[in-house]
């Protein structure tokens, strides 16, 4: 059964990309937009996104088959969430996205352990992912921890006064 699925590595490798690209799409539009009454401008967004969308995949899916497809999707995702950050940068400064800033380096070391623990040590079974999901989160928590992060921080004394 396994064997029969390799095909769809790439593809889901591709995919989970997505998972950033949606998210800021939803924060965009669904967060910011809809409740401004501001709908139009998420219809321009999604609209132009389906026609690249369309497009693409006449030209990718032919020659790539699914791998073109999700490129395609990607590609139309990314589009989207760059249009509608455009429509809310009023709503966005500086200032507070680089509050985010140390969540995005634990995100990026705690990936990146993700990635190199599956390259050097494959391992497919349930204890084995276990094990990886506590050691991503431990390597998350505590480069939040090294970076001194204020809402940690505040969580700890917090749990330590209760």
């Amino acid at each position: 059964a396994g064997e029969s699925f390799r095909g769809s590595i790439p593809v889901l490798q591709i995919l989970v990309l997505l998972i950033f690209t949606v998210s800021l799409s939803n924060l965009c539009g669904m967060q910011i937009l809809f409740p401004g009454k501001k709908e139009k401008k998420f219809l321009i967004a999604v609209t132009l996104g389906a026609g690249l969308n369309f497009t693409l995949n006449l030209i990718l899916i032919p020659n790539y088959q699914a791998v073109g497809a999700s490129v395609a999707s990607l590609i139309t995702e990314f589009l989207i969430a760059v249009v509608l950050l455009y429509f809310t940068k009023n709503y966005f400064s500086l200032s507070s996205l680089l509050q985010l800033k140390n969540y995005f380096i634990a995100l990026l070391l705690m990936g990146t352990s993700l990635y190199l623990g599956q390259q050097f040590f494959p391992c497919n079974n349930l204890v084995c992912r276990i094990i990886a999901l506590v050691v991503a989160s431990l390597i998350y928590l505590v480069t939040l921890w090294l970076l001194k992060d204020e809402l940690l921080l505040r969580k700890k004394k917090h749990a330590k006064t209760q």
